[in-house]
């Protein structure tokens, strides 16, 4: 790809005047930027809502802002709105190639551009191989740009989840030393860790991410729990933590996963 060609020979070597080059100078636009940070963070439709607004307040004090346009697009790419996915990942698209104008080159531009090339719902002159391996060219160059990158560590664990639960495990608990404090990270080793059929540990990243946020989208930590209990065959604790149906239709705008009727039969019954 384009960037690919004309970044490949820049990866290993960045110094702290290069990194900078992403970030402002600019008080508020920094101000709003950070708010936007914790919006981000949440990753539901609400959330990406506002931290979009916040990126665009921030871009306004600061129109060469590229880490804005960047956490913006991000934004789009995670949205839950499947109807206009295409609309959705083309404005991500627009907003990445603002950055790139900026001669934004951090680990960020890059983790983020890799959802991008790795959608293939979009990509749909690309097979499913061919995405995913670019998706991890970029990954991969995001690390070589800043090592200490927990989010770029987070998808790289979620790239592999599906087919290398080990290189998956390392990832994620890579993402979880550098950002302990993340509760979208714990809750990601949560799942990875429920595929690698390491459910004790599933189980602990799961409470982790409801000890630092008890808020935080609630039933979908309890289902992680009730998964991992469900795998280790342990019926009794899967009981005391099953969420009330009625709360997890209210919440499932937020819910990456619950449990299916037959799952609630089967420790209700």
């Amino acid at each position: 790809s384009k960037i690919l060609s004309q970044m490949h020979d820049k990866l290993i070597h960045v110094d702290c005047s290069e990194c900078s080059k992403s970030k402002s100078t600019d008080t508020d636009a920094f101000k709003f930027y950070q708010e936007g940070i914790k919006f981000w963070n949440n990753r539901n439709q609400k959330s990406m809502d506002k931290a979009i607004k916040l990126f665009d307040k921030a871009i306004e004090c600061d129109p060469n802002f590229s880490s804005a346009y960047v956490m913006k697009a991000d934004c789009y790419m995670l949205s839950e709105d499947y109807g206009n996915r295409k609309k959705l990942m083309d404005m991500g698209k627009n907003a990445l190639d603002k950055a790139e104008e900026l001669n934004d080159t951090s680990a960020e531009f890059y983790t983020i551009y890799a959802g991008y090339v790795g959608n293939i719902r979009h990509y749909s002159d690309k097979n499913k191989e061919e995405a995913k391996k670019e998706r991890l060219e970029y990954l991969n160059i995001a690390i070589d740009k800043n090592p200490n990158y927990a989010t770029a560590h987070h998808r790289l664990g979620m790239h592999y989840m599906n087919n290398n639960s080990v290189l998956a495990i390392k990832s994620i608990e890579k993402a979880v030393a550098l950002d302990p404090k993340s509760v979208i990270i714990q809750a990601a080793a949560s799942i990875i860790h429920q595929v690698g059929n390491k459910n004790n540990r599933a189980l602990k990243y799961a409470f982790n991410a409801r000890e630092i946020d008890p808020l935080w989208n609630p039933s979908q930590i309890n289902n992680f729990i009730f998964m991992a209990y469900k795998n280790l065959w342990d019926w009794e604790k899967c009981k005391e933590c099953l969420t009330p149906l009625e709360q997890i239709f209210k919440e499932a705008e937020n819910s990456w996963y619950y449990p299916s009727w037959l799952e609630y039969y089967m420790v209700t019954n």
